[in-house]
This record gives structure tokens, sequence and C-alpha cells, in this order.
């Protein structure tokens, strides 16, 4: 690898631990939402809805993030994505800091969360192609997977301990 390559890789790498923190983040807090929202309706509906309000979103404007990663600066975008994310936990947070917060308010913030992530996603795909040479892709795209499903493998399990 050349001292390019390895200077470009290194800073993808300083991006991708960023994403795999914050991915990770994300996972605890679905995670930890949907436990309190069984704990405090005894409802699998409950649940579930949480679940819902987490994939829907991201199911249905994820190609339209596509489309933005393609016509607009993807570093940018995933600042602003992450920016809309933080806020929808900072609105869950907010709510549980006043008083008792109620399902449809936790609802409300893993949407305002799963929309801002079906535009962050495809960005930070995308931005392989802006960090690096063609040669360091299937690397990239490896280390973005583990990223990817640590969020649903590392996260319940640091939610247990």
């Amino acid at each position: 690898m050349s001292a390019r390559a390895r200077s470009d890789f290194s800073r993808f790498i300083v991006v991708w631990a960023g994403q795999m923190v914050s991915a990770i983040g994300s996972g605890l807090s679905a995670f930890t939402m949907c436990v309190y929202a069984f704990r405090t309706t005894g409802l699998a509906t409950s649940y579930a809805l949480i679940v819902l309000w987490g994939f829907l979103p991201q199911f249905l404007l994820t190609p339209i993030g596509g489309v933005l990663a393609d016509r607009f600066d993807r570093r940018l975008l995933i600042v602003i994505a992450d920016l809309g994310c933080a806020a929808g936990v900072l609105f869950i947070f907010f709510m549980m800091s006043v008083g008792h917060i109620q399902l449809w308010q936790i609802d409300l913030g893993v949407a305002i969360t799963s929309v801002f992530v079906a535009v962050r996603e495809p960005a930070y795909k995308a931005s392989i192609s802006d960090f690096l040479p063609p040669d360091l892709y299937a690397k990239a795209s490896g280390l973005m997977q583990l990223a990817g499903s640590a969020q649903f493998l590392l996260s319940p399990l640091i939610a247990g301990i």
C-alpha cells in the first residue's frame, strides 16, 4: 500500500470509527427504549411500535437519501444527519428529564432519528469513493458491514452488562 493510500485509509478509519461508535450508541438507545416501553406498559405492542418507528422511515426514505447523497456533499449530509439523529435522542432525553414520558414521545423521537438515519447511511456508504482509491473499496466495505452489524450484536450485549 502506498503512502497516499495509507493516508487515505487512515482518514477513512477515523470516519468509520466515529460511525461505529454512533451505530453502537443508536443500538443502545433503541434497545433501551424498547425495554423501557415494555416494562412500563407490559405490552409487546409498545415494543413493536418503537421497532416500527425505528425502521419504517428508514425503509421508506433511504432511496431519497441515496439521491441526496449523489447530488450533495456527502460529508455535509453525514454531519447534518448525525445532528438530526442527536436531536431525536435529545428530544427523548428532554421529555424524560421533565417528567413522565409517554409512549408517543418515545415513538416520535425514534422516528425523528430514523428519518435522519435514512439520509446518513447512503451518504456514509457512498463516501467510500470520496476517501479511498478503488483498490481499497472491498476492505472499506467489509469494515462498514462490521460497523452496521455491531449495532445489532454489540449494543444488546453492552446494554445487558
